[in-house]
């Protein structure tokens, strides 16, 4: 796991939380060569910029449409109607010819997995799920007893939430449920064809469908469907009848094929059906590829593509109907990143990744880049789930705005002599987070002069090493070959970096730049992150770290020592590993690092501390945790903190309304905010991004331009899930914390909303924070004055010599001191 990982995300299950680079990116492109990132990014490649066109459908909501498909030149979009009905709209490139026909579903049905053949017949796999009403009573029993088919509204609302799960790239994010804003959320993000059995219907007065519930005791049922171009059923077949008994069906994929008819891929394996000759079986996964799971997709030469992950790796081929196994594997996918598959005319199949299009060619097996979303202007920061390819040079797709608002959008190459010239002002990152890329789309779209470019050194992150792109990042900027905006994580050495001179002092901005000089910004954040007089990284929004606990556990204690810990912990009767739920000893050993802010190390006067007595009893308060996780070492989260079984939380406050989880979900009570074992701090900040200019730029006025915006009132009162920097932001965000939200029911009447969380079994209703909540969390804010601290290497010496102490064989003592001297000789060769 990375470091990066671990200190994202500070949440009351622990501090170490995965975090996706984005959210369905993986870890990376796995770069192999050794070309240069950075060179290729400043280069003004005019190669891959595509205009777009709204494409306007009367009636058609994109936001409810879930597929997009093409037949020849003939383009077919599934969409989820006002009476839950499954809308089939077909139309031409430029949005003319719109035909369409309806396909009634139930309320416990949906249509996922879906294809066309050349006379516009629908195929598909409809999956009934099994709901229950809390008294009993299934879906299905309910049709029966009323003899009439059941409002199939929850079919829109479940497709679409369950499609926009990749549509979020906050994922580190824990969001706090809420009945009655699920169904607006889910309806408004709808991105592929998939269907979430889990997902909350938007009927009933409380908005959880009557009180329907999905029984995850009785198994799905999957038929395959096909429907006429008019609407009518042509067949219906059940599947899954012939699977062994204890074993189950589940549908992953459905091509349509003019030669092989139905292509059908399912956990059993891949078949073909035929109505003539009904199935035959392709790839048996009992007995090949076992425990694989593929997607198919029809090509554009009538080859059916199946991609998905096998013990082997990652696949990606045609299916070799006479060998009965997948052909012409690719070589040129890479294992750790994420791609979405989807055909057209041109190339053989087409591909999207989190920052592009690609067309792929068989025969070469060569991934051929086609268009970029940066430099098309797109708002795209994850996959794009639906697009179709008219050819290499047209696309049409569902494209998401900032608010994963969707467009039904008309791509097409633009010449690269028509390409307006722009300066490039390059942006590097090992870990660019998505506020970044959303301005950055912004910028170029309102921008003449200048054009951002990602350096995302996230490409050189492998399987085998997760760190590699910040490890190359960090290389590149100590030899100088440095980007025009570094954008860094908790993980760089920033303060080494500032300490060499590398980065361009931007306070003369702040006090010249007339949209900026009047404003003002919460002075405790802006002087932690300050060198002197000097200001070389600007930090928009940020969070604070602290431990949490019962307050009557402390009686108005605000730092606890470490002989505090110790009695309390003594006090309680539990093992101190328990007592700050699961965390392993070098995680431990890190925070305790992390949270002390600049005690152990002083940057700027090149010094270290690590053999103080503070530092030496902090390893030995180390050693009673676990060096990994044992099967009794688990322990039910949901319920720890407010049984005692856990009673210190590492946490970390991203709003004032993070708060409402600590309070009222996982204690339960009154919360003190006490310091990590060892720190003299109660808190300290943890900062979203830190953004710095190059000192050897030549575009540095360009750059400031975009870095200012995320200063702008504009871009701070957007923020939901970090605390502005912005003064007048700040005190917005605390006051709607106090506000109640509210939605209009069917009858036009204003209800409250109500948030919800489970803790175990119990459903547990999360109030409005009072001014006493938000005054605490403020008081907590304007008292944190030092940034969290970490640096990867520092982390891997003491790592490497702790180890000693903890296996018994040199003192604390002894190994503090060594670890002493090692990072005595770092520090100054790194400073």
């Amino acid at each position: 796991m990375k470091k990066r990982d671990i200190f994202k995300r500070i949440t009351s299950v622990s501090l170490v939380l995965a975090m996706s680079v984005s959210l369905v990116t993986g870890c990376g492109k796995g770069k192999q060569d050794e070309e240069s990132i950075l060179g290729d990014a400043t280069k003004a490649s005019k190669d891959y910029v595509f205009a777009s066109e709204d494409i306007i459908i009367d009636g058609l909501n994109p936001d409810r449409m879930n597929s997009l498909r093409i037949v020849g030149d003939r383009i077919y979009g599934t969409y989820y109607g006002d009476e839950g009905e499954t809308v089939i709209y077909s139309f031409n490139s430029d949005g003319s010819d719109v035909k369409s026909f309806k396909i009634p579903a139930k309320n416990d049905e949906s249509f996922s997995y879906i294809d066309f053949d050349s006379e516009g017949n629908f195929y598909a796999v409809k999956a009934k799920y099994n709901w229950f009403d809390g008294a009993g009573y299934t879906e299905a029993s309910e049709d029966e007893e009323a003899g009439e088919e059941a409002s199939s509204e929850a079919s829109a609302s479940t497709a679409s939430e369950a499609t926009s799960e990749s549509a979020s790239e906050e994922e580190d994010k824990e969001i706090v449920s809420s009945k009655d804003t699920v169904a607006s959320d889910a309806s408004t993000e709808a991105s592929s064809g998939d269907t979430d059995p889990e997902a909350v219907d938007e009927d009933g007065d409380d908005g959880y469908a009557g009180e329907h519930y999905y029984d995850e005791e009785v198994d799905e049922e999957y038929t395959l469907v096909k429907y006429d171009n008019a609407g009518n059923e042509v067949y219906s077949i059940k599947l899954g009848e012939d699977v062994a008994e204890g074993d189950y069906y589940a549908a992953y994929g459905i091509a349509y094929s003019e030669e092989h008819g139905v292509i059908l891929s399912s956990n059993q394996g891949i078949a073909t059906y035929d109505e003539d000759k009904g199935f035959t079986t392709i790839i048996d996964l009992n007995s090949k590829y076992t425990g694989s799971n593929f997607e198919v997709t029809r090509g554009y030469n009538g080859d059916i593509f199946v991609t998905g992950y096998t013990d082997e790796g990652r696949i990606v081929g045609t299916l070799d109907f006479d060998a009965k196994d997948i052909g012409h594997k690719s070589e040129v996918f890479s294992n750790t990143n994420y791609y979405t598959f989807f055909g057209g005319n041109g190339y053989d199949i087409y591909c999207a990744d989190d920052t592009a299009i690609y067309g792929y060619d068989l025969k070469s097996d060569k991934l051929v880049k086609l268009l970029d979303y940066i430099d098309s202007d797109l708002s795209i920061t994850y996959n794009l789930n639906n697009a179709v390819a008219v050819s290499d040079t047209e696309l049409v797709a569902l494209v998401p705005d900032f608010d994963y608002n969707f467009t039904l959008t008309r791509l097409t190459k633009v010449p690269a002599d028509q390409v307006k010239d722009r300066q490039i002002i390059t942006l590097a990152g090992a870990y660019i987070d998505y506020n970044v890329r959303q301005a950055a789309v912004k910028f170029n779209k309102d921008n003449d002069e200048y054009k951002i470019k990602f350096v995302d050194y996230s490409t050189y992150d492998t399987e085998d090493d997760y760190d590699a792109g910040i490890k190359r990042f960090n290389l590149d900027i100590a030899s100088g070959n440095v980007a025009d905006i570094m954008a860094f994580d908790l993980e760089s050495p920033v303060e080494s970096y500032i300490n060499k001179g590398l980065f361009l002092d931007v306070a003369p901005y702040f006090s010249s730049d007339p949209d900026i000089a009047d404003a003002k910004y919460i002075d405790n954040i802006m002087d932690a992150f300050k060198t002197g007089d000097k200001m070389y990284q600007v930090v928009p929004y940020f969070e604070i770290a602290t431990v949490a606990c019962k307050a009557s556990l402390v009686k108005g204690q605000d730092l606890l020592t470490m002989e505090d810990y110790k009695n309390i912990i003594e006090a309680k009767g539990i093992k101190k590993a328990n007592a700050f739920g699961m965390n392993l000893r070098k995680d431990m050993l890190d925070y305790g690092v992390a949270f002390a802010g600049p005690d152990y190390i002083d940057w700027s006067n090149k010094t270290c501390s690590f053999n103080s007595d503070e530092f030496v009893e902090l390893m030995e308060f180390m050693k009673d945790f676990p060096e990994e996780y044992q099967e009794d070492d688990y322990m039910d989260y949901d319920t720890a903190y407010r049984s005692d079984e856990a009673l210190f939380n590492q946490t970390s406050l991203y709003g004032f309304d993070s708060f409402k989880r600590i309070r009222y979900v996982v204690f339960g009570e009154d919360v003190s905010f006490i310091g990590f074992p060892g720190s003299h701090y109660t808190s300290v900040i943890y900062p979203g991004t830190r953004l710095c200019i190059s000192a050897q730029s030549k575009n540095a006025d360009g750059a400031w331009k975009f870095i200012k915006y995320f200063l702008s009132e504009e871009f701070q009162d957007s923020l939901d899930w970090d605390f502005p920097i912005r003064e007048s932001s700040y005190e917005k965000m605390k006051a709607k914390a106090m506000e109640a939200e509210y939605y209009e029911d069917e009858n036009g009447n204003k209800v409250e909303s109500k948030e919800y969380y489970y803790v175990g079994d119990k459903e547990v209703e999360v109030p409005v924070l009072t001014q006493a909540d938000v005054d605490q969390v403020d008081a907590l804010v304007k008292n944190s004055h030092y940034a969290m601290s970490y640096n990867m290497n520092v982390s891997n010496i003491i790592s490497e010599e702790a180890s000693a102490f903890f296996s018994g064989q040199k003192t604390a003592k002894e190994v503090c001191d060594i670890i002493q001297s090692r990072l005595s000789i770092y520090i100054n060769e790194n400073s």
